[in-house]
Formats: C-alpha cells, sequence, structure tokens
C-alpha cells in the first residue's frame, strides 16, 4: 500500500495497513493506493560547490507531499547544502512522488508519481545539468503510466525504464531527450500491487516485490528483459516465495548475485501470551542464465528486535554492507555484514534514525550513507566506517527538506560531465561475476 497525504509510503495491504500503523503510533486516515516503498535505486550528484578535485556529487529528494524534488550538493565531508532553484517542481498536475532513480548514463532523473490530475500515475523526467545539479523538465514530461505507482527502475544501458505498481509499465528512452515511449504490449501484470523494482546489474532481469498482505507471504515477480525491445517476460517459477509477509524495498549487490528483500512484518512470535511482530530480511541468489531465486541458508534473516520492521534497503558499492531503513517502534537504521561469496547477512546492530525513515542510498564514493526521513521533514547523513560498518551523523545532520514527506533519495557523482549513480560501470562488474 502507498500511503500518501501526509502519510508514510509503506508496503502493506489496505486491509492491514491501519492496524500496523496504528501499532507504530503513526497517524491513519489516508486514502491509500495498493503499492509499495519505492525503489532501492537511488542516486546523487553533486555541483562544482563540493568538487573533489574535477568531480562533485548531488542529491536528489522526492518529497511525497510537496510534490516537489529537494537538491543538494554534497560536501566533501557528507553535509549537504540546498543547490540554487531547489526545490525543483515535479511536473504539471503531478502529485505524490514516491520513487526517485537517475539514469545510469548520468543525463536524467525519473520520478513515479502515485497520482495525477484524473488520477492516473506517470513519470516524471527531468535533465541533469551536470555543472549546478539543476533539474530542468524534458519535453514531453510527465509521462502518463499505468495506476499506482510505487517505485521507478532503470535498466544499467538507460535504454529502458519501468513504472512499478499496480501493473508493470516499461518504456523505452530517448537517449538524446530523455522522453519515455510505452513498449508493445505494455503494461505487464495487471493486477500485482507491487511495492518495489529493481534492473540486475547485469540488465538481463527485473526483480518485483509484492507485499502480500496480513496472513499470505509476500512474493518476488522476476523477469528476463528483451535486450533490443524492452519487454518483459516473466521467468519460469516466477512468482518466488519473499519467506515473509508485507514484503516491501528490494535490491541487488554491485555483481548481480545476490537479490535482498525486506519484509516489514515476518514473524509472529509467542511470549508468555503475548504476540510479537518481528521483520526480516530475505536474500536469494540470481540463477545467472535463468533468473530464477534460491534462498541462500539462513534466509530470512529475522530481526532481533520486536516491532523493527525493514522498508527500504541499500547495499554497499563492495557489498560488504547491507542497510534497511525501519520506519516503525523506534525508527531506525538496521546494519548487516554481507558475505560476498554466500550472500549470507549477520545483523550488526542498529542506528537511531529521523522520524519515519523511508528512502536510503549509498553515495557512489561508499563512504556516506543518506536517509529521507518522512515525518521529521529531514534527510539524515552518515559517515560510514567501511571496516566496520558503523554510521556516525556527519556535522550540521538532518538537513531540511521541506515539509513532512520526504520519501525517496538517489546519488550521483559528475564524471566526464554526467552524473552518474555507480561508482563502477556494470560491464566492469559483471566481469568480476
Amino acid at each position: 500500500m502507498t500511503i500518501t497525504s501526509g502519510f508514510i509510503r509503506v508496503a502493506l495491504s489496505v486491509s492491514a495497513a491501519a492496524g500496523i500503523l496504528a501499532g507504530c503510533g503513526m497517524p491513519q486516515g489516508a486514502s491509500a493506493g495498493l503499492t509499495g516503498p519505492a525503489t532501492r535505486n537511488s542516486s546523487i550528484r553533486m555541483s562544482p560547490l563540493g568538487q573533489r578535485g574535477s568531480q562533485g556529487e548531488y542529491l536528489y529528494v522526492a518529497n511525497n507531499e510537496s510534490s516537489e524534488i529537494y537538491a543538494y550538493n554534497v560536501k566533501g565531508n557528507g553535509a549537504l547544502a540546498p543547490i540554487a532553484g531547489s526545490p525543483f517542481d515535479n511536473g504539471p498536475g503531478t502529485r505524490s512522488p514516491v520513487s526517485i532513480a537517475i539514469d545510469p548514463n548520468g543525463k536524467f532523473v525519473y520520478v513515479a508519481n502515485n497520482l495525477v490530475g484524473s488520477g492516473a500515475s506517470s513519470i516524471s523526467v527531468d535533465a541533469i545539468d551536470a555543472g549546478t545539479g539543476a533539474l530542468t523538465p524534458v519535453p514531453g514530461s510527465p509521462f502518463a503510466s499505468d495506476n499506482n505507482l510505487a517505485s521507478v527502475a532503470v535498466d544499467p544501458s538507460g535504454r529502458f525504464v519501468y513504472g512499478i505498481g499496480s501493473s508493470i509499465t516499461a518504456f523505452t528512452v530517448d537517449a538524446a531527450s530523455g522522453a519515455l515511449t510505452p513498449v508493445a504490449g505494455s503494461p505487464y501484470q495487471k493486477g500485482i500491487d507491487a511495492a518495489d523494482g529493481i534492473v540486475d546489474p547485469n540488465d538481463k532481469f527485473l526483480f518485483v516485490s509484492q507485499d502480500g498482505g496480513v496472513e499470505v507471504d509476500g512474493s518476488i515477480y522476476a523477469y528476463s528483459i528483451n535486450s533490443t525491445s524492452g519487454a518483459l517476460t516473466q521467468v519460469a517459477g516466477s512468482p518466488f516465495d519473499a519467506a515473509g509477509r508485507f514484503t516491501a524495498g528490494i535490491t541487488t549487490d554491485a555483481r548481480g548475485k545476490f537479490v535482498y528483500v525486506a519484509n516489514a512484518g515476518s514473524h509472529r512470535v509467542h511470549s508468555r501470551g503475548k504476540q510479537g511482530e518481528w521483520g526480516s530480511v530475505s536474500t536469494f541468489t540470481i540463477g545467472e542464465a535463468s533468473g530464477r531465486l534460491t534462498p541462500v541458508p539462513g534466509s530470512p534473516l529475522r530481526v532481533p528486535h520486536a516491532g523493527m520492521r525493514p522498508n527500504f534497503l541499500t547495499v554497499t558499492p563492495t557489498a560488504k554492507f547491507v542497510f534497511a531503513t525501519s520506519y516503525c517502534c523506534g525508527s531506525s537504521l538496521l546494519t548487516y555484514a554481507a558475505n560476498g561469496s554466500a550472500g549470507t547477512l549477520k545483523y550488526v546492530g542498529k542506528t537511531q534514525g529521523g522520524s519515519g525513515p523511508e528512502g536510503i542510498v549509498v553515495d557512489p564514493t561508499g563512504k556516506f550513507v543518506y536517509v529521507a526521513n518522512y515525518f521529521s521533514s529531514n534527510v539524515s547523513a552518515y559517515a560510514l566506517n567501511v571496516k566496520s560498518g558503523a554510521l556516525t551523523p556527519v556535522s550540521g545532520s538532518p538537513f531540511a527538506a521541506g515539509h513532512t514527506g520526504p520519501i525517496s533519495v538517489a546519488a550521483c557523482r559528475v564524471t566526464a560531465g554526467t552524473c552518474k549513480p555507480a561508482p563502477e560501470t556494470p560491464q566492469s562488474l559483471a566481469s568480476t561475476r
């Protein structure tokens, strides 16, 4: 379920949302569409104000309530400074942006909007000025998509964009203008009511999470991508059991070996007559040729704190650590150490976050972690200890991001005149698979 108009966006079924949110002490009563969290495709871009040598970084934050995109220069110490012109309007008639992603080629920002004027969803496309970080709508933006968008995913080549929600709408991208054109046969999987989605770094498969509900485990849908048209074909055996309920965020490691999935509600544990809710993170290996998902030993890994509900996920560029936001009962960031060979996770600990932490991203340098805080209306910035995974707030954190509603965050680094979200190309990473 995507909750808008003053409410946190989480992957829950409508029937269960009231109880879950009430249990977290969050307000109720918003209208909701059956979708889920934003994709973990987050990117940063930097302006000359914070350049390190000839490179810089920027951070972009989608605000669900104001329907604006907040843009920041990332300084050398990880602190954020608003760039000139920020916040940027998300486009005519758009409402409730829920997910933001950056073109791997470093030219465009894509924003999934849950509602537009008449009730249809859309994807806004903005060109990035690599010199200033400013955003300019491309001609034709926003582009209509199927209803109830929850996430937007971009393939590593930058040629295809997928709007994920009540179905999956596939688009081809005009490399020069950024304009989107629906793929023939799209939308796919009508009625899927997806929560999130991501394309694997090897550009072969699209993975989509579906939240399930109160009594039913969530699912992971897997699709092979036609490298010429962008069309989708469901992988044999899909959907795969997510092994947890209220399945939300989904991401992969940088080499495309593993899929990580956040389950906001997974295990009900009885203790002294009381029933508690325990979230978890599920891990799967990706069949390199087939795209089939296989649970790794020990998956799902339960969060060792009752009431903690993992929501959004991100992985460090080295694949050494996985971070999850927990929007409920403590508003924390959860840290896991990842085994790069086996994919198994080990819980490291939690860090206090802002109120209603949502989207999370590791910057392309792997030095900083940024979190959009829905209810505290800001962005938390942390310095990352690359050896231990410890997170330390940077000076000045958190940084204002408008009124209530920061929900999704993306980061990129300026390289050769474009602002790219990844530290390495998918091809170079794939060669080390």
